[in-house]
């Protein structure tokens, strides 16, 4: 699992340097040099996993570089996070509050890289072998497998529209969760079908402490844990179980969100606050029949590549300017408006796949805005 968050997060880095957002902040040293020496841990990784399970040693060190990555992980998404948002203003690197960030920053870098230094100088101790050459050999051997694997399930859902489940079995460390990875972020997979996870309620990140990172619950378990624990608190005449279904407006301070499932919530409408989440991948709303709108400022979820509405039978009107989600790749419902922003033509710059819905067609004033 390391292995392959770790490949994932040097990936991520590597992407980030290369955009025009890391200029902002001036920290493109610090990233590179967290970059190389997590990819020099990385070479020795293959061996750690194997000994780790006749060494207490070896485990406690995998376990503090996993603490560490996923740190790092959340620095780089606070940075991608708040260079979005000052972009946004006329002032740019100029802006206030981009000197507040940086020192906030810069000082949990500093103290990253100490902890990387010191994971980097432990590991020594271990006379862990390095695998680079048969790392890449590995690489190779995983993107074939990978291209045969996606060619497998594509094919099994084209022809019987129904998927079974499809076993990666072998020993440890051989890349089975790598290869899983990759299969599940190839585009072929994301466009072929409707990404589905156990979002849950995305409340539990604040209110509950005790999950880790990434952890996948069903929406019922989490608020029956809620209750147990005491944190859901009674309005008016509204069930316990109700009010877990609210969506809180805190949401806005969980900048790390990628996936979030709300379907089949009896919510009407969703917080502002969320469209504070620019990490945001996949938002999935459908069968929220009582769900009449999404908020104004929807389009500035820049990351957004996947809005589910299908079966929202209460949905009447579009947030404006939905054209401007230049990352959306799936889009399930429209409703046409008749104001500038709202109208059939917010989706003529969208590459969009799969199927959508359309309504109120009869919003449409002209041809050229059909084609």
């Amino acid at each position: 699992m390391a292995e392959a968050f770790l490949q994932i997060l040097i990936d991520n880095i590597t992407s980030f340097l290369e955009g025009e957002l890391s200029l902002l902040f001036g920290f493109e040293n610090e990233f590179e040099k967290i970059s190389s020496r997590f990819s020099t841990i990385q070479a020795v990784l293959e061996d750690a996993q194997m000994k780790q399970l006749k060494d207490k040693a070896i485990k406690n060190w995998l376990q503090k570089l996993h603490a560490a990555a996923y740190k790092a992980d959340d620095i780089l998404d606070e940075c991608k996070y708040e260079a979005t948002r000052l972009k946004q203003y006329r002032l740019g690197h100029c802006h206030p509050g981009i000197f507040t960030f940086c020192h906030k920053i810069g000082k949990r870098m500093k103290e990253m890289m100490e902890k990387l230094d010191a994971i980097a100088k432990e590991r020594t101790d271990f006379h862990l072998q390095e695998k680079i050459i048969e790392r890449q050999a590995a690489r190779w051997e995983t993107e074939t497998e990978e291209d045969e694997t996606v060619k497998i399930l594509i094919k099994k859902v084209s022809d019987a529209q129904q998927l079974s489940v499809l076993p990666i079995l072998g020993m440890g460390g051989l890349g089975k969760t790598t290869l899983a990875q990759m299969v599940f972020n190839d585009q072929r997979v994301t466009e072929h079908f409707h990404p589905k996870k156990c979002g849950g309620v995305p409340l539990a990140a604040k209110t509950l402490g005790v999950f880790p990172k990434d952890t996948e619950m069903e929406k019922e378990n989490l608020i029956s844990l809620w209750m147990s624990h005491g944190f859901l608190l009674s309005k008016g005449n509204l069930e316990l179980e109700y009010v877990g279904n609210e969506l809180p407006s805190s949401i806005g301070d969980l900048v790390h969100l990628r996936y979030v499932d709300l379907s089949g919530n009896a919510m009407r409408s969703l917080p502002k606050q969320l469209c504070k989440l620019q990490n945001l991948q996949t938002l999935d709303l459908h069968n929220c029949t009582s769900l009449c709108c999404l908020p104004k400022l929807t389009s500035k979820l820049g990351s957004l590549r996947n809005l589910l509405l299908d079966d929202c039978l209460g949905f009447t009107c579009m947030p404006p300017r939905i054209g401007s989600l230049t990352c959306l790749k799936t889009l399930s419902y429209f409703v046409v408006g008749k104001k500038k922003g709202y109208q059939l033509g917010e989706l003529r710059n969208l590459d969009l796949h799969g199927s959508i819905s359309i309504t109120h067609l009869e919003g449409v004033k002209k041809d050229t805005e059909a084609k």
